[in-house]
């Protein structure tokens, strides 16, 4: 049979994954003709496609609500989606420049990561949605486009998924998220319990975690990012500093202008016992990033009786922290 070639709504012709999809389409169009012996011209076929590359494109440009993980974490999508695992080394660097004198370039100083290394395997989530017959020949005797809700909530699942290895790992595969990485300390709360807090030890209690980072790597960690789940920030949002007309989280940002401050839903039991955690960090890809493998894709649909099935696919491997001294957790307020 001959291959349907299809472009992009700018004209550009799609990818040879995108069109390679389509062309599997028009393929199982035609043995679906053969064995139930539906009439289905060329333009028929065509119709049904082009309805698949119209679903398809939005699929891969849908944001959902929420959805923070790839703000917050920087991704490292350089990865073959044949691998079955990543190596990585983390630690801490040593070494340091001496004068070199009359032994110019024969005898110097090597820098090392003092540390060790970590072997993540690499992990796949599946997920699919599936149209009828029916649904398919209703829209290509209308002209219409076949309805997406199925697609998006298998999109909308993929999504949730990313956002919860990107947090906490997998404990299937044995890896680890942003906010429960054994080698990053605990900052113990001066105050702590919020909810019976004022607005100064609120404050005090930030605060104490960014010091921790700069202190504690001497320098060479900053803290740019401080991620609170919504019940922190709300209480940071509405406690105003005594004697004034300035709230908690306006007092950081003002104090802090270098810091990013962003709240992410899925902190709120991502501490020891699943109390809420706050995140700090020095967001860099040289500290920290998320192993993005493949983080949505759309398979060729597969005829299943009366139904085409479209198989989703997702391969991820947790966060990898390089250095470990760039990042600090705090529980208990």
């Amino acid at each position: 049979m001959s291959t349907i070639t299809t472009g992009s709504p700018s004209g550009a012709p799609h990818g040879h994954g995108r069109q390679a999809r389509l062309d599997a389409f028009a393929r199982t169009t035609a043995e679906m003709n053969e064995r139930l012996h539906w009439r289905a011209d060329a333009t028929g076929v065509l119709h049904l496609a082009r309805q698949l590359e119209d679903l398809d494109s939005k699929l891969y440009e849908t944001l959902f609500p929420g959805a923070r993980a790839a703000a917050l974490i920087p991704q490292k999508t350089d990865i073959d989606p044949g691998a079955e695992t990543h190596v990585y080394q983390f630690g801490d660097i040593s070494g340091r420049p001496r004068p070199t004198h009359a032994a110019m370039g024969r005898d110097f100083p090597v820098v090392e990561i003092t540390g060790g290394s970590a072997t993540v395997a690499l992990g796949s989530w599946t997920c699919g949605y599936r149209y009828s017959v029916q649904e398919l020949r209703r829209g290509a005797m209308s002209g219409l486009s076949i309805d997406a809700s199925k697609a998006n909530a298998a999109r909308k699942t993929m999504s949730l998924n990313f956002e919860s290895v990107m947090c906490s790992g997998s404990s299937d595969y044995g890896f680890k998220g942003l906010a429960n990485n054994a080698s990053v300390s605990l900052v113990t709360p001066t105050t702590g319990t919020w909810s019976s807090a004022t607005a100064l030890q609120m404050i005090a209690d930030v605060a104490k975690g960014i010091r921790a980072i700069k202190v504690d790597s001497k320098g060479a960690h900053v803290c740019n990012l401080v991620v609170l789940p919504p019940s922190l920030m709300a209480l940071l949002e509405v406690t105003l500093v005594v004697n004034t007309a300035v709230t908690a989280i306006e007092h950081l940002r003002r104090t802090y202008p270098g810091i990013d401050f962003q709240e992410w839903a899925l902190l709120e039991d991502a501490g020891a016992s699943s109390v809420a955690r706050i995140v700090y960090a020095e967001r860099s890809p040289d500290n920290y990033a998320g192993l993005n493998v493949v983080e949505f894709e759309a398979l060729a649909p597969q005829l299943e009786g009366m139904d085409y099935v479209v198989p989703c696919h997702q391969r991820l491997g947790g966060v990898m922290v390089r250095y470990p001294l760039s990042l600090r957790y705090m529980d208990g307020c």
